[in-house]
């Protein structure tokens, strides 16, 4: 939190400060941030393991962290485990894997309960939403569907509020 704090400088639209400070330090204009995703990423797998979920059709090497060149994900770091897939679902990464010999991630799917706010507007036009663990169970989705990393911070009971990091 310190260091966006950092990057505003008046407390006029804060949001866009931040964005324009992050883009400053990496040296991206705006065009170059709109197309990082027409951009093919190369994946690093990093953290081997041997004590994480299997399903049957998945096989080790097993590993804790992966990085791409949009993004970086982490199961020991609960701020680094969640993803939403193509097909909008909401994952919980429990271990990375080798299924069918491509990259997948298993995880727990989660479900969207709703909007976090509705003043001034619906805070689902900014991805900012309720979401629930309806059941545990593991499943296997190949890295190629993820859509984009979410910060997920715990809320009432068992509700969590999900906001998107990357914007692909």
């Amino acid at each position: 939190m310190q260091q966006l704090k950092k990057k505003v400088r008046k407390s006029a639209l804060p949001l866009q400060q931040v964005i324009h400070r992050v883009l400053e330090e990496n040296n991206v204009t705006q065009h170059d941030f709109s197309n990082i995703a027409n951009h093919d990423s190369s994946v690093k797998l990093m953290m081997e393991h041997f004590n994480g979920p299997l399903k049957h059709n998945c096989t080790s090497p097993q590993y804790k962290r992966i990085q791409t060149n949009n993004y970086y994900l982490d199961i020991s770091k609960i701020a680094d485990r969640f993803v939403e897939l193509k097909n909008n679902i909401i994952v919980e990464i429990k271990n990375f894997a080798f299924c069918e010999n491509s990259i997948c991630l298993l995880g727990c799917a989660y479900n969207k309960q709703g909007d976090f706010y509705t003043k001034p507007c619906s805070s689902s036009l900014f991805d900012i939403q309720y979401i629930k663990n309806e059941n545990n169970l593991l499943e296997v989705w190949n890295i190629n569907f993820i859509k984009r990393k979410l910060m997920v911070l715990p809320y009432k009971r068992d509700l969590l509020v999900s906001f998107s990091l990357l914007h692909m």
